[in-house]
């Protein structure tokens, strides 16, 4: 089961999120409290970021690098902004995107995406 790395802002959308990615056949992981985003990133092996468009840059920045060192997919989602918004946001980095409110059909979807884009996954080249 790929591993999905859970960071968001706030707690509550954190839970939400991580329900939602098992729904869709994930395994959530989350920053321990002894280490950093990126440290968590670095010494698991996880398959995608799933990280809040809301988090601050310099954390958000560090994470994408690191995500990317180790060929995981990014995506990004958040409660602040609107779907097209959301979208651009995304494109800009060269990321996915899950915009809320929506459910696990929809992430599934685009973490299979993500996934399959590194050669792993539902779909994937063998």
């Amino acid at each position: 089961m790929s591993s999905v790395l859970v960071l968001a802002e706030h707690p509550e959308i954190e839970a939400l999120l991580a329900d939602l990615v098992l729904f869709a056949g994930y395994h959530p992981v989350f920053v321990r409290a002894d280490e950093t985003a990126v440290d968590a990133l670095r010494r698991r092996a996880i398959d995608v970021l799933l990280i809040d468009a809301a988090t601050p840059p310099i954390t958000r920045c560090a994470c994408e690098d690191t995500a990317r060192e180790r060929a995981a997919g990014v995506v990004y989602f958040a409660s602040t902004m609107n779907a097209a918004e959301l979208r651009a946001f995304a494109e800009v980095r060269e990321g996915r995107h899950f915009a809320l409110p929506n459910g696990p059909k929809m992430l599934r979807a685009v973490l299979d995406d993500a996934t399959r884009s590194l050669g792993r996954g539902p779909g994937s080249p063998t």
